[in-house]
């Protein structure tokens, strides 16, 4: 792997810090022409409170439903395909049941410029009641929640029977079923799911959960299927659902057609019809973006915003939404010997990454700010920076004493490992997957660098199959030598479906960094398991905010160094573009799409 971080980053001035300074390589150069000149902070105002109307770059977000008219086919490529569409026979997410199932409840999307709080509205179920002990939940269905119309469910109303059913079938063979059900861990949550009628569900609970209502609408869960799914039709291959889309194709490794569903219970799609064609290649995507035949893009390196936007000045570049992308982590192997089990080398290690410097490259913070387009930089925490309404900012006193441990200082870092008995260089492995796209491939070789800096670790890299690095590192609970860079982090959804897929060492299934509740990780796991349990609003935050400042003081994992708002880009035809939010960008089919619409008074 070349070494990029030396090869393309430029000096940054001004409030970003020097890092490396052997100058910008081909694609460094090239965006920075494009853009118009050196990396300063003299030609632009910048900061999150300006309106990047001095750049003349940006267009309107706004809310256009009020002229909205269906009609019009979008192209929605794909880098990947799925493995089948059976959201309980896949491995890894939920195939692309969002697409076609209901689920109980669902996120309710945030308007610009506003983040989603994780709340919900009914879904298929047109209303619940939580009991006040938290332990029993009772979903009435709704009257009008019509299956597919063809065979073999014909547009029947899905019931009760159809709701136990999914469970029955979740509980067989969902990749998180042990997350879900008592039976299978007694750190579960549901106890018992009955029908007393064809509308109504009860679910019983083992004990109350925090902000359980918002698991019905998480895709790790529960989707309502109809029985006709066992053996009416092939649900890896088909769906007969009640969401907003229907599967008209799927081809393997060709892609996915899909048509509105006229009687879906909410507001149906603009769009008549979804094509989502498989094209792994990010250039070629790219050129039939450019082209026009592609609406939006996802998946745009943030070097690469503005330089497609000179390249094609029609298209629209719009501002998003702060992101609350949970933060993936750097985890460390903990094995008896480790010099990681003590936390003063764990706190070194954090305080040799240089997050200003980190967010300011990999999110083209300066260059965005020359441009007078607005930027907004923050630090994660253990928590994703701007996590509502948890986050903590380590630049900022609420973090407490923990902050210290976020700043860039090698002097101090150097001091932590003599006192911890260190003084040669810790030598060991850096194990990253073979799978990471080449943007994370950069994000890691950067890193690595970072911890080499001051001569107090050496640090190869060990590129290991995707395969058996999910296995031996992703869940490998610290059972090995070295450190894991970009392990990822726990999902979307409630912050404690983050907090326990990656730091409750008493989750099933086992995906936490650690097997054991080592000594100095005692009051960690408290405070975990107390949050869960804590159905109190305010009284869980304060755990929250508690437990967050117990991560930074311990540093199990050290959080990836931070994110910015940014920006995307979408023909100006893809109509209500970045005007919602969906809590989850897997869930945002039947969340935030049904609202794109054709604008055909722009088309290409």
């Amino acid at each position: 792997m070349g070494n990029y971080w030396r090869k393309t980053l430029t000096a940054r001035v001004g409030r970003r810090r020097l890092l490396a300074s052997t100058g910008a390589g081909a694609l460094g150069a090239a965006f920075l022409a494009a853009c118009g000149g050196d990396d300063d902070e003299s030609g632009g105002s910048g900061g999150s409170g300006d309106t990047g109307a001095t750049s003349g770059l940006l267009a309107k977000v706004e809310d256009t439903t009020s002229k909205a008219k269906p009609g019009g086919n979008w192209v929605n490529p794909l880098a990947s395909d799925v493995l089948n569409m059976d959201p309980y026979g896949v491995t890894i997410g939920s195939a692309h049941a969002p697409w076609g199932y209901s689920r109980m409840v669902i996120y309710k999307p945030a308007a610009y410029p506003e983040t989603p709080q994780g709340e919900v509205v009914p879904d298929g179920a047109e209303s619940y009641e939580i009991s006040p002990d938290g332990l029993t939940f009772t979903f009435k269905l709704r009257g009008n929640l019509k299956l597919d119309p063809r065979p073999p469910t014909s547009g029947r109303l899905l019931n009760a029977q159809d709701v136990l059913f999914s469970s029955e079938k979740f509980k067989a063979g969902g990749v998180s079923r042990g997350e879900w059900f008592n039976a299978l861990s007694p750190n579960s949550p549901i106890a018992s799911v009955a029908a007393p009628d064809a509308r109504t569900v009860v679910y019983k609970m083992a004990f109350p959960m925090a902000n359980m209502i918002s698991r019905f609408a998480f895709q790790r869960y529960q989707w309502l299927m109809p029985v006709e799914a066992d053996g009416g039709f092939d649900p890896k291959a088909e769906m007969r659902g009640s969401a907003a889309w229907r599967l008209d194709k799927w081809e393997p490794s060709v892609g996915m057609k899909y048509s509105r569903n006229d009687t879906w219970h909410l507001k149906p799609t603009f769009y008549n019809t979804l094509e989502q064609p498989i094209v792994s290649e990010y250039a070629q995507r790219r050129a039939q973006f450019t082209a026009g035949n592609v609406a939006a893009l996802e998946g745009i390196p943030a070097e690469e915003i503005l330089p497609i936007k000179a390249e094609q000045p029609k298209i629209g570049l719009y501002a998003n939404s702060f992101p609350d992308a949970r933060p993936a982590m750097i985890s460390f192997g903990l094995q008896e010997g480790s010099p990681f089990l003590d936390t003063r080398v764990r706190r070194a290690v954090s305080m040799l990454v240089d997050r200003e410097t980190f967010v300011d490259v990999f999110f083209n913070v300066s260059v965005y700010e020359k441009e007078g387009l607005p930027v907004e930089s923050r630090w994660h925490s253990h928590f994703a920076a701007g996590e509502p309404p948890y986050w903590l900012d380590p630049k900022g006193k609420d973090l407490g004493e923990g902050a210290q441990y976020f700043q860039l200082n090698q002097a101090e870092a150097k001091k932590l490992m003599t006192a911890a008995g260190l003084t040669a260089p810790v030598e060991l492995p850096a194990h990253i997957s073979a799978g990471s796209t080449q943007a994370a491939l950069r994000q890691q070789e950067a890193l690595q660098e970072m911890l080499q800096q001051g001569g107090m670790f050496k640090l190869p890299i060990n590129s290991v199959p995707t395969n058996e690095f999910n296995v031996k590192y992703f869940n490998g609970g610290g059972l090995y030598d070295g450190v894991t860079l970009n392990n990822g982090p726990g999902v979307s959804g409630d912050i404690d479906n983050h907090i326990t897929v990656r730091f409750n060492v008493k989750a099933a299934p086992p995906q936490c960094l650690f097997r054991v509740v080592h000594p100095w990780y005692t009051k960690t796991q408290s405070l975990i398991e107390a949050q869960r349990l804590e159905l109190d609003a305010a009284k869980r935050k304060t755990i929250l905010t508690d437990l967050q400042k117990e991560m930074a003081l311990q540093m199990p994992a050290v959080p990836w160094p931070g994110i910015a708002s940014g920006f995307s880009l979408a023909w100006p035809y893809h109509a209500n573009f970045n005007a919602f939010t969906a809590k989850s960008t897997i869930t945002a089919p039947s969340e935030t799409w049904p609202g794109f619409w054709y604008d055909e008074s722009k088309k290409v």
